[in-house]
């Protein structure tokens, strides 16, 4: 049990029983600490004793949109790189109907298994703890503490969302996630939601001044109440060939060229079955190449890969399924434009507020040579045709690291979010449930270890040498410890 903070600056010990000196509570929480989380440093009785612990990982898939194979291939891939000894992994899958199943790996749910849907009995979010488990509403956020979370009820260390598409790449999920303040890997709501829309994306990086192909977009109810007026707009603005798109999916699902009237009416057609905002681009002859971005506020690219397919342009089927497509690693251009590719990719990475990770594709002109920006992908595959992987590797960062990084980084970027510095003590009513706290009594939420450390290191002015890595680890300002405690 977590021990409890008594509003007269006094601990109790677990079982309440008697009062025990500062230090020697000290001594209890950092155990505490050291057995509930993961890294944790600790002083004790003037010592520093380090325990590491696996990291619970999240690895979410599936969903509702129509890019739902690619997340199961690529969560497939992601939970077999996953290094054992770092990470407990946690899989949970998302039907196309929307049921968010537990423990159910990505070829399983290929198989048609299904568990029991996840239910708010996992997670204390928006539940009354009062009603029996049996009657408590069903809560798809269940994911934070589904299976093996903490027995105090506290989420898991990160969450990785291998969703593409619609329902999971494009901020919905992300927002969730921020709610329950819970670490994940990838861009946030704002970044996702705009790497998701090539309307607004495309919107954004033209006032950025950054080159990007012509395009033209509408409403899915422009095109079923005037097909034709919208036919003529985009032979004038655009002519022909020209790609048409869904605005709101990626991975080539739903994309057509038109090269005549015939052709465009049927490519408008199918992509607005995928959306309500189609997207029209100009046809150009260019080359297609591809950089990979990692990091957070200082990213970092790869070197660029060319996409060379066999069949006519980059489909869905050519980037997944039937393998008709060759990719160039590292992509035959000079080293000027190399240099140009990465500095323009970590451009259009920041101004779209991405993090953790992406993937941004361009077009290079035959005719002149010129570089436009094409879109991003905010969750890149992680298939074994993807380029995300593929590109980092011939970079110098293989696979499994390359997921050590990204989780670094979903934790990297949670730890300076406002979000994940809530107020230091919160006041227990005597009817609420919190398990090992004492009904009335300030209590100290578990991510909080540092701070307390902090604020007795320096109420007592203990003596440590400045150089000594631990004192300066909780000394520094601006570090997770360097705030003051609040009531």
């Amino acid at each position: 049990m977590r021990p409890a903070f008594h509003k007269r600056s006094r601990f109790l010990t677990s079982s309440g029983s008697a009062f025990i000196t500062h230090r020697k509570l000290l001594v209890e929480y950092v155990l505490y600490q050291q057995k509930e989380q993961a890294d944790i440093c600790g002083v004790i009785l003037g010592g520093v004793i380090e325990m590491k612990q696996k990291k619970q990982v999240l690895v979410l898939f599936g969903g509702r949109s129509g890019e739902h194979e690619v997340s199961l291939n690529s969560a497939a891939n992601v939970i077999a790189a996953l290094d054992r000894e770092k990470y407990e992994v946690i899989p949970v899958a998302v039907t196309r109907e929307g049921n968010w199943l537990s423990g159910v790996t990505p070829e399983q749910l290929k198989a048609g298994v299904r568990q029991p849907v996840l239910t708010g009995m996992d997670v204390d979010a928006g539940v009354d703890p009062e009603k029996p488990k049996d009657d408590r509403t069903d809560l798809k956020v269940a994911l934070l503490a589904v299976g093996k979370a903490r027995q105090d009820n506290s989420p898991v260390d990160v969450v990785i969302p291998v969703l593409h598409g619609t329902y999971g790449e494009d901020g919905t999920v992300q927002g969730m996630l921020e709610l329950a303040n819970v670490p994940y890997v990838g861009a946030g709501v704002l970044g996702s939601a705009l790497g998701m829309d090539k309307v607004l994306m495309k919107t954004v990086l033209a006032q950025h001044g950054l080159p990007q192909a012509r395009f033209w977009s509408c409403l899915r109810r422009d095109w079923v109440n005037n097909a034709s007026l919208v036919v003529e707009t985009v032979e004038k603005e655009l002519g022909y060939p020209c790609f048409v798109k869904p605005a709101n999916l990626g991975s080539s699902v739903g994309i057509s060229k038109a090269r005549h009237r015939g052709e465009l009416t049927k490519a408008m057609d199918l992509a607005a079955k995928y959306d309500r905002k189609i997207i029209v681009e100009e046809g150009i002859i260019a080359r297609e190449v591809e950089v990979s971005v990692l990091g957070n506020d200082d990213p970092i690219a790869s070197l660029p890969g060319e996409i060379i397919p066999l069949k006519e342009f980059y489909d869905y089927e050519a980037k997944y399924l039937d393998g008709m497509t060759r990719l160039e690693i590292p992509a035959d251009l000079p080293a000027g434009m190399v240099i140009k590719l990465q500095e323009i990719a970590v451009k259009v990475f920041k101004v779209l507020d991405c993090a953790g990770l992406a993937r941004v594709d361009f077009f290079i002109r035959k005719s002149d040579g010129e570089i436009l920006v094409n879109e991003i992908n905010t969750m890149p595959g992680f298939t074994r045709f993807s380029m995300f992987p593929k590109l980092w590797e011939a970079t110098g960062i293989g696979y499994q690291e390359l997921l050590d990084r990204l989780i670094e980084l979903a934790i990297e970027r949670h730890q300076v979010r406002p979000s994940a510095n809530p107020t230091c003590w919160s006041w227990r009513s005597t009817t609420a449930p919190v398990t090992g706290a004492k009904p009335g009594r300030w209590t100290l939420p578990a991510t909080w270890g540092y701070r307390l450390l902090w604020r007795y290191r320096a109420k007592w002015r203990v003596r440590r040498s400045k150089s000594s890595s631990a004192w300066a680890a909780i000394s520094t300002p601006g570090s997770p410890c360097s705030g003051p405690l609040r009531r």
